[in-house]
């Protein structure tokens, strides 16, 4: 293919993890990778193309309930329109998605619901009986004595487990990032860092009603990684009409400046400015928007009010692994009441010392991380880049 014209690198870091929980991984793989947004999506296509295979059979709410809306007459409407949008308003990673496509022989239709799928859900909950939004994240944002930390958990159902990766991405005339990231998906949905010493991570709000054909939430978060301060990423998510909604906390290196934004269909936005103590699950807090129930969030916030304001990177930690609440403990363990929701993934943001701190499938609260990477600081430090065109396989 012409378009594969340029270097591109990749690098497979398979890492031994010691797993305890009912579903296992045994690692984590990863690649770093430079070019055109296409080439991008083309490279991670080809190399994850069997992951993504075993990911698509696990996956049945696509055959189930995305492709048998898609083909309804009101499906096909609403997915035109939020093909239209995101078409227009992002190219480039529509670009990279067709890469992606045709690397793998998934068909680009099937790619773009996927990348969707938040909003479509929601659509679709208001008529069906079978509860279809996700399992989802928790944050905590502190400034203590000695500087600023972000805390996630990444949660998700076990088809996650064995399609999720790292990327270390140089795009060509865009921000270089590292991003945690689902099988088929665009970065940015999860957690991320980029070359401007941002911290980045999401979580998911359950809003009823959609404004359908607006800017989807898998787009504008994969559009915040190439921000380069905060002020920045607010500029970026105000672009435009938001479909769904989500929360996003992003962090700075060189400031120690931490924010909580809630995103909500429409043009309605609250951003948190982050001087004290803070956290987030699949709620909203501040803005009034109706929402659909999500008994897990209740419980999360009822048990971390009752927990110390942490005062240390390892005070996040225990609270990012706390599992008092046995029905819907803060790390979460697959356990009914809380069918097939895990925590996949941890990471720790020490904004001072400017390093992420990764957890896979491993409570933070009792065990060591699996990496702890640099987060880069502006000015001092450049994000390393995929700059070679040779492969390489290295186990850390």
């Amino acid at each position: 293919d012409s378009k594969m014209a340029g270097s591109l690198l990749k690098v497979f870091c398979l890492v031994a993890v010691l797993v305890a929980a009912p579903v296992a991984s045994t690692s984590i793989p990863s690649i770093y990778a430079n070019g055109s947004p296409y080439e991008i999506g083309f490279e991670i296509g080809t190399t994850f193309k069997a992951r993504f295979e075993k990911f698509l059979e696990d996956y049945d709410l696509l055959p189930k309930m995305l492709i048998p809306y898609y083909e309804s007459t009101e499906g096909r409407a609403v997915v035109n329109a939020f093909f239209t949008t995101q078409n227009a308003t992002y190219p480039e990673y529509m670009e990279e998605l067709r890469g992606m496509a045709n690397a793998t022989g998934v068909e680009f239709y099937k790619i773009f619901l996927l990348n969707i799928r938040e909003e479509l859900f929601l659509l679709m909950q208001n008529t069906s009986s079978e509860k279809l939004t996700t399992p989802s994240c928790s944050d905590v944002l502190v400034k203590t004595p000695t500087g600023s930390i972000i805390g996630h958990n990444e949660d998700n159902g076990s088809e996650i487990i064995d399609g999720a990766f790292f990327q270390h991405i140089t795009p060509a005339n865009m921000t270089a990032y590292t991003a945690y990231t689902y099988p088929l998906l665009l970065a940015g949905n999860a957690f991320a860092i980029n070359e401007h010493g941002l911290s980045i991570s999401v979580n998911a709000l359950f809003p009823q009603n959609i404004s359908v054909g607006a800017l989807a939430r898998q787009f504008l978060t994969r559009d915040v990684l190439n921000a380069r301060d905060i002020n920045d990423a607010i500029r970026i998510l105000t672009r435009g009409p938001c479909a769904s909604g989500f929360s996003i906390n992003i962090g700075s290196t060189l400031t120690g400046e931490m924010v909580n934004i809630e995103m909500s269909p429409g043009q309605l936005r609250s951003v948190l400015r982050v001087t004290n103590y803070s956290y987030h699950f699949n709620q909203y807090l501040r803005l009034n928007v109706s929402h659909f129930p999500d008994p897990s969030s209740d419980h999360r916030l009822a048990r971390i009010k009752q927990l110390p304001t942490p005062q240390s990177v390892a005070d996040v930690r225990a609270i990012l692994g706390d599992t008092g609440d046995k029905e819907y403990p803060i790390w979460r363990n697959g356990a009914a009441p809380d069918y097939d929701a895990y925590t996949l993934a941890t990471a720790i943001f020490d904004l001072s010392a400017a390093t992420m701190s990764v957890y896979i499938l491993e409570n933070p609260a009792l065990s060591t991380p699996l990496f702890v990477m640099p987060i880069p600081r502006p000015h001092t430090t450049k994000h390393a880049p995929a700059a070679s065109a040779r492969s390489r396989v290295k186990t850390a």
